[in-house]
């Protein structure tokens, strides 16, 4: 029996990640996607701003690495998880943990679907040169044609693992948040100190976010909520 998978696009959220993944894709790329149908069309970057978005993205996961790392570290050394006194207090607990895990399931499922996406369209994120694309737009030699395909795929591998590395790490730093806040959470033993733990972990996990929106009237901010063109590789069966 043919059973097809439920198609779950990708789609420009208010994430620097995204922004990052979006402004590695070779312009050529999403001009061939349809205009009219939601996709994450009409907006030009230039080159440093491409450059500038990615460079943000990788300077948020250091800082957030470099939190969470601090969290651990007090974890291990100062935090045990501590019987409530009272079962009132397993009241914020849950409702804390089950809080954290709704801000964290849409950074999980984005990443987990940035890195398919990558997967499926590695070409999608060749080298962006501007002078370069420009020059050999009226190329027709054959022989030109082979050496230009090479030239494109420059640095092609590294590329893709960048991009795919930025929803590895979206994804990874969600799951190991909601790991450490249900830990977090779980030393406390009043409401007043359940509800500070939350708070750290939240912005900790918000830092993405709002990375993004200090970027002031930055052009992907208009495309938000738009969808990556997709191609379905695969059905699946049982």
């Amino acid at each position: 029996m043919l059973i097809e998978k439920p198609k779950r696009d990708l789609r420009l959220e208010g994430s620097i990640y995204n922004y990052a993944v979006y402004a590695m894709i070779h312009p050529n790329v999403i001009k061939m996607w349809p205009q009219n149908q939601g996709f994450a069309t009409g907006v030009t970057l230039s080159l440093n701003e491409r450059e500038s978005v990615f460079q943000g993205a990788v300077a948020l996961v250091i800082i957030q690495v470099i939190m969470i790392s601090l969290v651990i570290w007090e974890m291990f050394n100062s935090i045990k998880i501590v019987p409530p006194a009272d079962f009132v207090i397993m009241i914020p607990r849950i409702i804390a943990s089950f809080f954290m895990h709704a801000n964290l399931q849409g950074e999980i499922k984005n990443g987990l679907r940035t890195m398919k996406y990558v997967v499926h369209h590695p070409f999608a994120f060749r080298k962006f040169d501007p002078d370069y694309d420009e020059k050999q737009k009226d190329e027709d030699d054959e022989d030109e044609d082979l050496i230009d395909e090479d030239v494109r795929n420059d640095g092609l591998y590294i590329r893709v693992s960048y991009a795919f590395f930025l929803g590895f790490f979206q994804t990874s730093i969600g799951i190991l948040l909601e790991v450490m806040s249900i830990y977090y959470l779980c030393s406390k033993d009043s409401f007043r100190l359940i509800l500070m733990s939350y708070a750290t972990m939240a912005s900790i996990a918000a830092f993405d976010d709002l990375y993004s929106k200090s970027l002031l009237e930055h052009p992907l901010h208009d495309i938000v909520g738009r969808k990556f063109c997709t191609t379905y590789r695969r059905s699946m069966k049982f």
